[in-house]
This record gives C-alpha cells, structure tokens and sequence, in this order.
C-alpha cells in the first residue's frame, strides 16, 4: 500500500473517530484517555484532576498542594458544582475549570488522544475507544 495513502486513511480514520467521541459526549472515555495521554507523553503538566477522587487529591497534596488550597478548592466545588483543576508544572497554584472548559480542553485534544488509542491499543484507557471505533466497526 502506497505510503500517503495510509497515512491518508488513517488521518481520516482519526477525525471521524474523535468526531464520534465528541459528538456522543463520551466525556468518560475521552477524559481518561486524556489523562493517560498527559501522564505518559507529556509527564502529566496538563493533567486534568478532580476534586472529588482522593487519589487525586493525595497526589496533589504530596506535590505541594496546600491544606488552604484544598479547603478553597472544597468550597467552591461545594457552591459552585466546579469540581476540576490543574495543578503541577505549567499551573503552580491550581487552576479550577468548569465543565465547559474541561469538555473544551478534551475536544481540543480529541485528535491525539485518538492517534494515542489507534497506536496503544492494549492500554487500559484507550482500550475502550479502540474497541468501540475499531473492533465494533471490524466484527459487524
């Protein structure tokens, strides 16, 4: 098979798969492969943590995460409903998101996270895309 046919194919393959993810809002699915993706190609400077998980909150506190901190994260996830944030490398003090701008932050990844998935297909997180978009598509 000619090389920039493949690589075509694939192209195209990718942006309908991350269109399908998007536009079925599998926020599950594409949040933990983003989070995967953040751990393992990019040491994690974007990862996207919740409030609510205390391992993410254990995490977040062994890396410098004050108890202030945490009691204002609490707060406003109690009153306002924002339940995630960034915090490490790139965000030194964490930086809470509302779900739009989380849904905005996976949508703008949705492409990667896909080439991630087609490449890694045994990796817990992307196992499920790869199932659902690839081995579904192949079994019908």
């Amino acid at each position: 098979m000619n090389k920039k046919i493949l690589e075509t194919t694939l192209e195209s393959i990718i942006k309908l798969i991350a269109n399908r993810l998007i536009i079925g809002q599998r926020f599950d699915l594409l949040f933990a492969a983003y989070n995967r993706m953040q751990e393992d190609e990019r040491d994690g400077v974007d990862y996207l943590f919740s409030v609510t998980k205390p391992e993410d909150v254990i995490c977040c506190l062994q890396n410098g995460l004050t108890i202030e901190q945490l009691r204002t994260m609490l707060d406003e996830n109690r009153n306002e409903g924002i339940e995630y944030f960034y915090f490490g490398a790139n965000h030194p003090t964490p930086t809470m998101l509302t779900l739009e701008k989380v849904m905005s932050q996976l949508t703008a990844n949705a492409v990667d996270i896909v080439k991630y998935a087609i490449a890694y297909p045994s990796v817990e997180e992307y196992k499920a895309i790869y199932e659902l978009f690839i081995t579904e598509e192949i079994i019908k």
